[in-house]
This record gives C-alpha cells, structure tokens and sequence, in this order.
C-alpha cells in the first residue's frame, strides 16, 4: 500500500525549470559570439591599421551595430542567469493563503482569493525566433464576465495570465505541468471556498523540481548572549 504524499502548507512558489534556465544562460554567450563574431573582426581588422578612435568613427554604423549587440547579448545573458537562481526575487508564481501572485523582472500582479472566478488552460502557438512551439497558459479570471472568443484578447482580459512554459524541461513541452498547475489552483480554490483557514496543497511529481516551500518567519530568534535575570519575587526570567 502506497502512502498519500502529505501536503505542503501554502505559500509555495512554482520557479522556472533551472535546467532549461541554465541550459539558456549557457547557449545565450555562444550565439552571442558567433552572431557578434563578423561585427568584432571587422572592427579588428580597422583598429590593426589605425588607432581606436579612427577604428570607431571610420565605420559608425558598425560601431552603433556592435554596441547593440553587445547590450542585447549582455541583457538576455542577465535574464536567464536571474532565471537559474535558485530562490531568486524574479520569475516566480507564488500560492498564497491569500492569493495568487505572478512575478517578473519589471512587474509583480497579484489576484486575492476572493476575486479568483474561472481557472482555465488555454493553448496558444508562439513563434520564438523562427521556430514555433506550442505554449500552455493558465488563465484566472472574473466571474459574471463573457468570455472573449479571440485567444490573445482573452489572455489579456484575464486577472492573471501564466505561461506555464516556464517549467517545462529542456527539448519538452510544459502541457503535463501546466495541467498539474491548473488541478493544484482548482484544489486551492475549492479549500478557500469550502471555508479552510490554513491552506496546503498536495504538489504532484511533475511540480516538484519547480516548487519551492516558503518558510515565513513567525517568532522572534532568542538572542545568542540572552542572560538569565532573577524575578523579585522568585525565579528567573530570560532577557
């Protein structure tokens, strides 16, 4: 007989994958170079003929070019090494016992409990560079409202919209854990509803090298030096 997993009290956040995110922090600097690579020789080919000055004012667009490049390069390597992080500030989807919370580098949105209605997967075809890959949202949305026929519109409207493709393994799709992250929202909600004070969740294997437990500190630490003072009227009382 198989033991039920015991469940994991919320908040609990749901990281990228690090090894998607690793993998990324590591191909961004090859294609940078290689990419890049044309733009610095020719460079180099001016700087051995004249100073540094002449080498960047002789060709200003491929100057202005190369200084692009190597901002956008440096830009995207910071992204995914922010990803990789284990317990990073950035790029997580947080369940709380009082809501939904979805962070990204520039902004942080946040949906009470209270205002979730609809929690829905939807799929959408996104092309990244040039190729395609299917991606798996979860949207939370509004009760009492009329659903939008148009996928992008909808995805816009929603309270709170996540790519789930964040977890997906690398060369792998994220449909098994987005539906994973779909039933644990449902669980949740069903719990909040039901009236439950102290919200935990069972975190399904296919969730569990993408979440992390968050440990809120409740009580104050005891100060190392504390001294034992005598009570006038008998005993002692730590300070």
């Amino acid at each position: 007989m198989t033991d039920t997993p015991p469940k994991v009290k919320l908040p609990i956040r749901l990281i990228p994958n690090r090894l998607s995110a690793i993998g990324g922090a590591l191909v961004v600097p090859i294609i940078g170079v290689f990419v890049l690579w044309r733009f610095g020789s020719d460079m180099l080919d001016i700087w051995r003929g004249t100073d540094l000055l002449h080498a960047f004012t002789a060709k200003p667009l491929l100057t202005l070019s190369l200084g692009i490049g190597v901002g956008v390069m440096l830009w995207a390597e910071t992204v995914t090494i922010l990803r990789a992080l284990p317990n990073g500030p950035f790029f997580y989807f947080e369940l709380g016992q009082t809501g939904v919370t979805l962070r990204r580098l520039s902004k942080i949105r946040s949906v009470t409990w209270d205002k979730v209605g609809r929690i829905d997967l939807v799929e959408r075809m996104q092309r990244s560079g040039k190729t395609k890959r299917m991606h798996w949202w979860v949207l939370i949305e509004p009760n009492g409202t009329d659903v939008a026929t148009d996928l992008n519109q909808r995805i816009k409207q929603a309270l709170l919209a996540y790519d789930t493709n964040d977890l997906a393994p690398v060369f792998s799709t994220s449909q098994v854990a987005a539906n994973e992250v779909l039933m644990l929202l449902k669980r949740v909600q069903k719990d909040v509803q039901a009236g439950e004070r102290e919200l935990s969740a069972y975190i399904a294997p296919a969730l569990h090298d993408v979440s992390v437990p968050i440990r809120r500190a409740t009580t104050r630490a005891v100060s190392q030096n504390a001294v034992a003072k005598a009570r006038r009227s008998g005993g002692v009382i730590e300070r």
